[in-house]
């Protein structure tokens, strides 16, 4: 018998500048109001999206840059010479009407890659920020499940 996945869009506002698996679980859990025994959640992303900040009288509105970090090379163990690769670098510049925004679609290798999250382990880089700024939000489209048991 298989579990299924679910879809789910998670919703972060005001997003860290590093935003990690532990980050995304919390906000998981959070959105959909359950607790799982053990805190394990497998999730695979599918796509990111961003928008930066608000306008807010007359100040100028920051672009945002945002690094995507490759989950393949997260997930193994690093070692002291290994650099974190970077799948994408995305930046966007807010005009008089819009406020900066940007998106990203994980390749099919990784939208069947399975993340295993919790909310206690040692977190995993997802992506990184600048220039988010107040009322900036994220959104993360996932297909999640529980990992061994069933959520409360």
């Amino acid at each position: 018998m298989s579990r299924p996945w679910y879809n789910l869009v998670v919703r972060l506002e005001n997003p860290p500048a590093l935003i990690t698996t532990q980050i995304l679980a919390t906000a998981l859990s959070n959105q959909l109001g359950v607790s799982v025994a053990g805190g394990v959640l497998n999730v695979r992303l599918q796509s990111i999206r961003i928008w930066g900040a608000l306008a807010s009288g007359n100040s100028p509105l920051p672009p945002i840059n945002v690094l995507i970090f490759d989950l393949f090379r997260a997930m193994q163990t690093p070692t002291a010479t290994d650099a974190v690769r970077v799948l994408e670098q995305i930046t966007d510049f807010p005009d008089q009407v819009n406020r900066s925004c940007v998106g990203y679609r994980y390749d099919l290798s990784h939208r069947e890659l399975s993340v295993w999250m919790t909310v206690a382990s040692a977190p995993t880089a997802i992506l990184s920020c600048t220039g988010l700024g107040p009322n900036s939000v994220a959104y993360f489209d996932v297909l999640w499940r529980c990992g061994e048991t069933t959520p409360t």
